[in-house]
């Protein structure tokens, strides 16, 4: 049977050939997925401005969920920790040295936003390391030291003057030296006086990281191991590639995003992998019934008609593997890039392929096209052989019970999920839109002979008047052989099923949330920053603007309500920071706005009732940052609640309104 599989492969180069694509295409994809979770598990971003540090020590990892101990959500932002706590790390045994390290927003004033420029404290040069290429380290306040690639972007030279703008003020600042680091670094940097360093940093008194230096024989695993021990439960200690975390952030979030996407979408690839080349097979079959009849009517058993399928299929299949694999690599590079660049992971984030997703990717789509050739050769292995050579010419467009079965289920599911979508959140429905388009295309799949007959019978009279006699024979040709055309139907509706399912659910739930963001506020106008921070006195000075009647400072994070806790999983809620409530548009349902002051916050009505919470009562909340707020309870707005259909589509239910002081960082100011 392989010899004769081998053989009428030449006869079959049409048929064949499509399934040679759809498992390549498959086999390539699925590669790309794993390599995504390969990437989504190991996380490795190798240090870069800390890889002088074996060990760094940083904020703590993520949130660790009250009711779910074992599990910790990684926070979004960059987490800090207290400076004294090198102190307490220099008297450790086998440390050499502890260095602080803090970055805030520094730029070229007039360039800002064009070299990632960020600015650090001097001591921390010896973290990457930097090294003096002219001049000396800054003594006084008011000098810097510029990076190689900052000076000469900025021509300028050892006592030059040189314009920075620092914590969203343009300041002059005295160049006292120009360092070039070891390796490559990415982004520019400004290094000031250690004294200065703290003073423009956001939170004074919290730095970012501290490196460790460890003794002559100490190991950095060993040393990271005491480290552990040592500290305080709320800090972490990374060494190797992890330390990668403390540098960049967003490093430990982007676990649940890419191992959603490379889920998802690697089970969708190989559903419709699996169809397409159910489709391919069983219209191939179904074409050579009068040459299989002959095989069964010259003595081949039906164990051996459907092995000669299988085997023939298997084979194109092993041919679309090796191209697959060869593929498979430069996808899965392709689609990581293309996903850092829309800012779904951090662009220092690595990509990892090792032969594990390989191995996954060859056996899932050899198991893909091996089922679905198997169960499409079971209608010519168990035909019989004078039945199949009565039937080769013209097939019967009748469903089996169970495949009639079937398709009603999904078609009953299909309509309950879309049903479904309009009661439910944004992430809930968009997360069953995909199960949706899958069970629908099936469900066509499995219903299109019936569905071409029917089709062709009600529309025969308006094919005749529109197309003639050409019409009229091209409608009978498709009604006769709809069980045929009926293996086309099923990929081209699984390609535009999710092509248009995709393309709507994402720009309308992009409208959608920005509609939601925008009408929670009265503001008219914000004002931004392109050097990443707002100077505070920008805000008095927009409120003498003649015209504007209220204006706002503006901050936002994603956190969770800590004490009550409300229980609300790994998904943390917005949280909105404002000092002016008269740009909020949110209704109040008890309590007001005005008192909308200091540490206090404003939670939706349905989110109160579920924590217990009263008017006047203190809740703990925990911010992207890591930081805990105490706040208290000065109101509570109606929000919308999930049944309603805006909620539905913007998700404004989840908003929470801060009190301007629980968060550091003013952000934008909002006008009115």
């Amino acid at each position: 049977m392989i010899r004769l599989a081998l053989a009428s492969l030449r006869f079959r180069v049409g048929a064949f050939v499509a399934t040679l694509v759809a498992v390549l295409i498959g086999c390539a994809l699925l590669i790309a997925c794993g390599g995504l979770f390969e990437t989504a598990l190991r996380l490795d971003a190798p240090p870069q401005r800390l890889a002088g540090a074996p060990v760094v020590v940083t904020g703590s990892a993520g949130f660790a969920l009250p009711d779910q101990e074992s599990q910790t959500v990684s926070y979004g932002e960059r987490t800090r920790v207290t400076a004294s706590l090198a102190d307490t790390i220099r008297q450790l045994p086998g440390v050499a040295a502890a260095v602080p390290d803090t970055s805030f927003p520094a730029c070229l004033t007039g360039s800002c936003g064009q070299g990632g420029t960020t600015g650090h404290g001097w001591a921390s040069a010896q973290l990457t390391p930097y090294t003096l290429n002219a001049g000396r380290a800054p003594r006084d306040s008011g000098e810097v030291v510029l990076d190689a690639a900052t000076a000469g972007r900025a021509g300028k030279a050892v006592g030059d003057r040189v314009d920075l703008t620092v914590a969203g003020e343009p300041r002059a600042f005295t160049v006292a030296g120009i360092a070039q680091p070891d390796d490559a670094v990415l982004g520019e940097a400004v290094f000031f006086g250690d004294a200065d360093a703290q003073r423009y940093s956001p939170l004074p008194g919290m730095v970012d990281a501290i490196g460790v230096l460890p003794r002559p024989g100490v190991g950095a695993g060993d040393l990271a191991v005491r480290l552990t021990g040592a500290l305080p439960a709320d800090v972490t200690v990374l060494d190797g590639s992890a330390r990668g975390a403390a540098e960049f952030s967003g490093i430990g979030a982007s676990r649940l995003p890419l191992i959603l996407l490379s889920s998802v979408f690697g089970g969708m690839v190989a559903v419709v992998m699996a169809l397409v080349v159910a489709a391919t097979v069983s219209l191939s079959v179904r074409q050579r019934l009068r040459e299989l009849a002959l095989l069964r009517a010259s003595g081949a058993t039906r164990r051996q008609v459907h092995r000669l399928v299988v085997a023939e299929n298997l084979i194109v299949a092993a041919l679309g593997v090796l191209g697959g694999i060869l593929l498979g690599r430069f996808l899965g590079s392709w689609i990581f890039t293309i996903t850092a660049q829309r800012g779904v992971v951090p662009a220092a984030l690595e990509y990892r392929q090792g032969p594990v997703p390989f191995a996954a990717g060859v056996l899932l789509a050899l198991l893909a096209a091996g089922a679905a050739a198997a169960v499409s050769a079971r209608a010519a292995a168990r035909t019989r052989p004078v039945q199949a050579l009565a039937e080769a010419s013209v097939q019967p467009a009748t469903l089996g019970r169970l495949r009639r079965q079937l398709a009603l289920v999904l078609g009953v599911a299909t309509v309950g999920l879309a049903a479904s979508a309009a009661f439910l959140d944004p992430d809930t429905a968009s997360a069953i839109a995909g199960p949706s388009v899958l069970t629908g295309a099936v469900a066509v799949g499995l219903f299109a002979p019936e569905l071409l007959v029917r089709g062709i019978d009600r529309s025969a009279r308006f094919v005749r008047r529109i197309a003639g006699v050409d019409g009229t024979l091209a409608a009978i040709g498709v009604r006769t052989r709809a069980v045929q055309f009926a293996a086309v139907v099923t990929p081209l509706t699984l390609a535009v099923s999710f092509a248009l399912g995709n393309v709507y659910a994402q720009t309308s739930r992009d409208e959608g949330a920005v509609d939601a963001y925008l009408a929670r506020f009265h503001a008219d106008a914000v004002v931004l920053s392109h050097t990443g921070a707002v100077p505070p006195s920008l805000l008095d000075q927009v409120r003498r603007v003649p015209g504007v009647a209220a204006a706002s400072s503006f901050a936002a994070s994603r956190g969770w309500v800590e004490q009550p806790y409300d229980g609300h999983g790994s998904d943390p809620r917005l949280v909105l920071g404002v000092d002016a409530p008269g740009v909020v548009a949110t209704p109040v349902a008890a309590g007001s706005l005005d008192d909308l002051r200091g540490a206090s916050a404003a939670l939706p009505v349905a989110e109160a009732d579920d924590l217990g919470v009263r008017l006047g009562d203190r809740i703990t909340m925990r911010l992207g940052d890591g930081a805990r707020a105490q706040v208290r309870g000065g109101g509570a707005d109606r929000g919308r609640r999930p049944g309603r259909r805006r909620a539905a589509a913007h998700g404004t239910a989840r908003a929470a309104h801060l009190g301007g002081t629980a968060h550091p960082d003013p952000g934008p100011r909002a006008v009115r």
